[in-house]
């Protein structure tokens, strides 16, 4: 469950059940109503690059009973927009470390469309290191 320890600390004194390790598989119902959400063990939570990839283990699972499910949609950059031009990989924007430049002369990235899903700070500082480095393209004294 990728979270902060202090995230996980305040949901737990704000009287929240956690059951780290599983993912939802499957939401169960009858007569238009919700019954219950079938999940499935997570095995792993990253990659061998440390990137969020879950790996799931299909023959364990568990269900609980449920009459309310509340669905909550993951970070990802939509790079439909970009074309053929800048490099991508593992659907993030390849861009420099250090200057967030990407492949097109001119062209800066930055945030979770690098990264991929990471904290509202490094997000940011790629903002920052951008301009920087977008500023120095252009000649402009700081």
């Amino acid at each position: 469950m990728p979270a902060h320890e202090w995230e996980i600390e305040e949901i737990v004194r704000d009287g929240v059940q956690l059951n780290p390790s599983w993912g939802p598989k499957v939401i169960l119902g009858e007569n238009g109503n919700v019954t219950a959400v079938e999940f499935v063990q997570c095995k792993s939570v990253f990659d061998k690059d440390g990137r969020f990839a879950p790996v799931f283990d299909g023959k364990s699972t568990q269900t609980v009973p449920a009459d309310t499910v509340v669905c909550a949609i993951g970070q990802a950059p939509d790079l439909s927009f970009l074309g053929k031009g800048v490099d991508t990989v593992r659907e993030v924007i390849q861009a420099d470390p250090y200057t967030m430049e990407t492949n097109l002369p001119g062209v800066f990235a930055g945030g979770d469309a690098v990264s991929g899903t990471a904290s509202l700070i490094e997000a940011v500082s790629a903002g920052k290191t951008a301009a920087h480095s977008i500023m120095l393209y252009m000649g402009v004294n700081q």
